[in-house]
């Protein structure tokens, strides 16, 4: 459960920066060098390499070298503990709205 945790942390913390998110967004369509993604974004290649680094660790993405070309993919199935997650914690939601509008209901 905590490794679970922790990965779920480092995910969430990724994708909360809106740069990453972008990021992930284009990377949804193909993959491509982190040169193209720093240009894309008018983002310095040392800050490229600092948000591909943190997205990396978080395991959203792999990298891949071809020549001297790195080239950033998203990982198949990267964000499937966080929509287990959330799908998890929506459903408990909706289990205790549904209680409380049982509640309200026996009060009128």
């Amino acid at each position: 459960m905590v490794k679970y945790s922790q990965q779920l942390d480092k995910m969430f913390g990724a994708l909360a920066d809106g740069t990453r998110r972008a990021i992930m967004e284009r990377l949804s369509t193909s993959p491509c060098s982190i040169s193209e993604l720093a240009d894309e974004h008018d983002i310095t290649l040392a800050g490229m390499l600092k948000h591909v680094r943190v997205l990396q660790d978080a395991e959203l993405i792999r990298t891949t070298k071809h020549g001297r070309t790195r080239v950033c993919a998203i990982k198949p199935d990267s964000c499937d503990a966080g929509v287990r997650w959330l799908e998890t914690t929506r459903e408990r939601w909706h289990q205790r709205f549904d209680s409380l509008d049982r509640y309200l209901a026996d009060r009128k």
